[in-house]
């Protein structure tokens, strides 16, 4: 369940790696991302201490590396209209 209440269906979970989940969506949501806060839609969704984290931040959390893959953004440049601040349960 997302923080404005909503739920989304959880395609396919994979091995948890450092305490972070992650999950493939069937419908993609738009959050802010926990770790590098840019605005993001995405049905590729880390989940790290209950808020959601972007498919760029993710493999480098806990690496010491900058957020973003090189050539691989999937977050906005600009913010949507209405930020979702979303957390897991």
């Amino acid at each position: 369940m997302l923080g404005d209440g909503r739920s989304v269906r959880v395609v396919s979970s994979y091995p948890v790696r450092g305490g972070i989940e992650l999950h493939s969506l069937a419908a993609s949501v738009e959050f802010e991302c926990a770790h590098c806060h840019t605005s993001c839609e995405a049905t590729l969704v880390a989940v790290q201490q209950g808020f959601l984290v972007c498919p760029s931040c993710y493999p480098v959390i806990g690496s010491g590396r900058a957020p973003g893959i090189e050539g691989f953004r999937p977050c906005r440049a600009s913010s949507p209209g209405g930020k979702l601040y979303s957390f897991a349960r």
